[in-house]
């Protein structure tokens, strides 16, 4: 019994306290490696961030303000959507229009646009011309503001938000 009191007490913590010292040099660089490579993936998530807010900062900026043109040149920035939390502004559909507001030009591009869910959209937006993108931006904007649609024909217009009907 008292000699294991001994071991518990005094043996196993002189032991622990021996064993550190001799190996302090070992366990110092593998603390410093593993901090190093955290510090080095935090930067670069870091510089990820930074850029990604810069890009869409530069994408706000650029976005037309009102009596100047739109991207496409079909009229003024006036028309540019509205954001609220980073999410663009849905606008409902004319009074007392029970179903979407018909697009020629959506119907030409993606026919029966409204009766596909948005995976079945998005899956489809990748083979259209910036013009059919925007009329889908528009069609979307007007009727029901689907963002993984919005965000995808964002994408593919080059990462500037399109302007709204």
């Amino acid at each position: 019994m008292t000699d294991r009191a001994l071991d518990l007490l005094v043996y196993g913590p002189a032991g622990v306290l021996l064993t550190a010292a001799g190996d302090m040099p070992a366990m110092a660089a593998t603390g410093r490696q593993r901090v190093g490579q955290e510090l080095r993936n935090a930067h670069v998530v870091g510089r990820f961030v930074v850029d990604a807010g810069i890009r869409q900062l530069g994408g706000r900026l650029a976005r037309p303000r009102a009596g100047s043109p739109s991207p496409d040149g079909t009229g003024d920035g006036s028309d540019a959507p509205s954001t609220h939390q980073g999410s663009p502004a849905r606008r409902s559909p004319a009074p007392g229009a029970g179903s979407p507001v018909r697009d020629a030009a959506v119907d030409r591009a993606i026919p029966d646009y409204d009766t596909l869910s948005a995976s079945q959209v998005v899956r489809r937006l990748d083979g259209l011309e910036p013009p059919e993108l925007r009329a889908i931006v528009r069609h979307e904007l007007a009727n029901r503001g689907r963002r993984t649609v919005l965000h995808r024909a964002e994408q593919l217009l080059g990462g500037t938000p399109p302007a709204a009907p």
